[in-house]
């Protein structure tokens, strides 16, 4: 009997083991690994990157100041495009830095924004600077956003002013004839002049707390008028 009831307890155990659900392991999933972008913090990087920003505006203010004295000798030579003048050796161009400076400056001031790109060339340079020194010649982010400005307005007053003048048509760029050309079909010859002016004096306002007032003259007279009445 003893026996029995041993086997019956072991069955039960077994039973009762069996019946125990199994427990789920929980599978990790790998971490994705991170990219090391550490290298983007390396000073000597940094110094590299802000002399060459450094070089090209150099390169680019040479570039520019001679395509004001050469763009009529160079221009029938650059409106082809990169690629035909730099494959032709007999080609040559009067530019101070050669066929590059030629083509870079072209591209900035007849196909771009004109006079305004000298605008680009400030802020390559200050930021290069800033890169190589950290430190800023001026606030830089003011002074960003002050250039933007400039370099936009500039580049369609100019298209404006001198867009029956085929010898300074370049002041301007493509960029800046084709908008004025827009604002005059959309609103008029007068609503362009009026909208530039409106434009720059709300920017002054903004950016230099500029405050309008009336000559010396109007006011002396509003003064008259005031206690003439009062």
């Amino acid at each position: 009997m003893a026996k029995r009831k041993n086997l019956q307890a072991e069955a039960n155990t077994i039973d009762t083991v069996e019946e125990k659900p199994e427990v789920k392991r929980k599978t990790v999933k790998p971490k994705p690994e991170k990219l090391n972008l550490k290298w983007l913090a390396n000073e000597q990087l940094h110094q590299i990157i802000g002399l060459f920003c450094i070089l090209i505006s150099i390169f680019l203010t040479i570039a520019f100041i001679s395509y004001l004295f050469t763009w009529k000798i160079d221009f029938d030579k650059v409106k082809n495009g990169w690629w035909s003048l730099l494959t032709d050796r007999d080609l040559k161009v009067e530019n101070w830095l050669g066929k590059t400076g030629a083509l870079s400056a072209n591209s900035f001031f007849y196909n771009a924004f004109g006079l305004s790109s000298f605008l680009f060339v400030f802020i390559l340079f200050l930021s290069g600077f800033k890169l190589v020194f950290r430190h800023a010649l001026l606030p830089f982010g003011r002074t960003i956003r002050i250039s933007l400005f400039t370099l936009l307005f500039v580049s369609i007053a100019c298209g404006y002013i001198f867009k029956n003048t085929s010898l300074f048509l370049f002041t301007g760029g493509t960029f800046g004839f084709e908008t004025s050309e827009w604002l005059q079909s959309t609103i008029g010859n007068a609503g362009t002049g009026l909208l530039l002016g409106f434009t720059l004096l709300t920017f002054s306002i903004i950016t230099f707390k500029f405050k309008l007032k009336l000559p010396a003259i109007g006011e002396k007279i509003f003064n008259r008028k005031r206690k003439m009445l009062y």
